[in-house]
């Protein structure tokens, strides 16, 4: 589901926007702005409707907000106030929020609804600790303050999913779950320290976890497909005895042998099958050829949703020659680097922005599930002027790729400028306008 019109009242007590993401053309739209203004924000707004990341909703400072959907419905944040909760306003600080009303509408009828409530916030929060020190096998104050840890992860979606059980609203996370999003941060490139479960910290080249996680899916991929061949190859003989197969000609046979061919050339040039050849067509075998190339055909239907990722992916790489130096996807690698002088690199060892390029990469295409919205903070970080100049004509062949909303939030005046007028807002004129 996508996102036609986001409305924000009293941001940072300070702003008031209206963007309208339906306006005629591609899905992509660019934020821009001086500092200060809030296009981050807006993006993590947006990011927020997933049940792992709404409180964020909650913390963050402003009146209202309003997502207007492609399927006809809008959700409305509103603050309750401390008279609707039964709350003695005189006696809560300043600034402090009372308590926020989610309310999602279809037409002029209010489908769902979830509150967030300081006191079952706070009784939520007691429950998750409670959980958190049975599972994780230490103990672990959360504060009350720290709301960063309930705003994304797993922690987020304990508290939210103990609030929607305690107020019994578990009916707005399954609507909730009709909008996907992803959220690609400025700080990609940068080493990131993360919190383990076990309490120690560790830290982690986000390229080279790139590479690890390639190197796990290609891996996966290949395996699954080969138990699936040996699978299939055991009932060649069974459909043959079952009557199977029909007396293909020479044309047809040829026109989807060389189809299959292609696909396979296609497939060993990524290293995910080994190379085959078929067998030369024969009339007196007609009908055993018929079912060899069903199978071969229902073998390959296994790369089907993938294979046009991994071919996206291993253009646009190509597209962007990386200086002196070739990528390619391995499944014994994750990303094979060569220099030209026929020396292996490691990821770490590439410039900031091809670092970027190839994180934005994989983000965008194994990442971010088809149809959902993408949100990009800063893509021109690290990246050379040739690159941003080609930034948007490649996010719009991926959008159009994987059926995507994108959302860009930028300073870079090549890719507003390459952006068509009517998908470009800047807010520092739109607060003044």
């Amino acid at each position: 589901m996508k996102i036609t019109r986001l409305q924000v009242k009293g941001l940072f007590g300070l702003y008031n926007y209206d963007i309208d993401f339906s306006c005629q053309g591609e899905d992509f739209t660019v934020l821009t702005s001086p500092n200060g203004y809030g296009k981050t924000t807006l993006l993590r707004i947006i990011n927020s409707l997933h049940v792992s990341r709404l409180f964020y909703l909650y913390v963050l400072k402003y009146n209202t907000l309003t997502f207007w959907f492609d399927d006809g419905s809008h959700l409305k944040a509103k603050e309750l106030s401390g008279e609707e909760q039964g709350i003695d306003e005189t006696d809560t600080r300043k600034n402090k929020r009372h308590g926020l009303s989610l309310v999602w509408t279809a037409g002029d009828v209010d489908i769902c609804r979830f509150d967030y409530h300081p006191d079952r916030i706070q009784r939520a929060k007691q429950t998750v600790e409670r959980k958190v020190s049975a599972i994780w096998h230490y103990g672990m104050e959360l504060s009350e303050n720290d709301v960063e840890l309930f705003t994304s992860g797993e922690l987020g979606e304990m508290l939210n999913m103990e609030l929607a059980q305690i107020q019994k609203q578990e009916q707005f996370m399954l609507q909730l779950a009709t909008v996907q999003t992803n959220f690609i941060g400025a700080n990609r490139i940068y080493k990131v320290t993360r919190k383990e479960r076990n309490s120690r910290m560790r830290q982690e080249q986000p390229v080279l976890q790139v590479v690890y996680e390639l190197k796990e899916m290609l891996t996966k991929r290949v395996n699954e497909f080969q138990n699936n061949f040996q699978r299939l190859d055991s009932k060649l003989i069974d459909m043959l005895l079952m009557g199977k197969g029909g007396d293909i000609s020479e044309e047809d046979y040829n026109k989807k042998a060389n189809r299959l061919t292609a696909t396979i050339e296609e497939l060993t040039s990524f290293g995910l099958t080994n190379k085959q050849t078929l067998p030369a067509y024969q009339s007196e075998n007609a009908k055993v050829l018929d079912v060899y190339l069903a199978l071969m055909d229902e073998k390959l239907q296994y790369y089907k949703d993938f294979l046009p990722l991994v071919r996206l992916f291993s253009k646009n790489v190509a597209q962007k020659h990386f200086a002196n130096k070739t990528i390619k996807l391995s499944p014994q690698h994750g990303l094979r680097i060569e220099s030209d002088n026929g020396d292996i690199l490691s990821a770490d060892m590439l410039s900031t922005g091809e670092q970027n390029q190839l994180v934005l990469l994989y983000d965008l295409i194994f990442k971010t599930p088809k149809g959902s919205i993408l949100l990009i903070d800063e893509p021109e970080s690290s990246l050379h002027v040739a690159w941003q100049n080609d930034f948007v004509n490649d996010m719009q062949t991926i959008a159009r790729s994987k059926e995507l909303q994108i959302v860009v939030a930028s300073h870079s005046s090549i890719i507003v400028s390459n952006t068509p007028e009517n998908k470009v807002f800047d807010l520092y004129y739109l607060q003044r306008g």
